[in-house]
């Protein structure tokens, strides 16, 4: 189980690695995630927010395989669909870091989910720390 982070993937399986894994040094700590552990999937936590306020979203990004790899943001509060908010594309030799703002809509919603999947499919992994 990671702490506040889940995953319709098979099993609820989250990728966690060590530091090292493949040769690649985590961004920052000890541990980062992969995108995809078994299967294609999105990784996703959820958040309270006030309504008509800007967040802003930060986080870091790493290709997995020979390729550079994609990923895209998504946000979605109720029984709303998910927005895609931007797609990221990283290399797999150095962790890029992507920030970016949103403002959330000011509909009276308070409860978020924000979502990292990998537009490679399951071919790619992504690496988002």
């Amino acid at each position: 189980m990671v702490y506040s982070w889940t995953t319709p993937s098979l099993g609820g399986q989250i990728a966690l690695w060590s530091n090292g894994h493949q040769g690649v040094p985590a961004y920052s700590g000890s541990k980062f995630v992969e995108l995809n552990a078994s299967t294609g999937a999105q990784l996703f936590s959820s958040f309270t927010g006030v309504p008509g306020n800007t967040v802003s979203i930060s986080f870091a990004h790493r290709g997995r395989v020979g390729f550079p790899n994609q990923l895209s943001v998504t946000i979605h509060s109720g029984n709303n669909p998910p927005t895609t908010l931007a797609s990221f594309t990283a290399g797999t030799t150095a962790w890029t870091v992507n920030t970016f703002t949103y403002t959330l809509p000011n509909n009276g919603q308070t409860q978020y989910v924000l979502g990292f999947a990998s537009s490679d499919g399951a071919a790619g992994g992504n690496f988002p720390g």
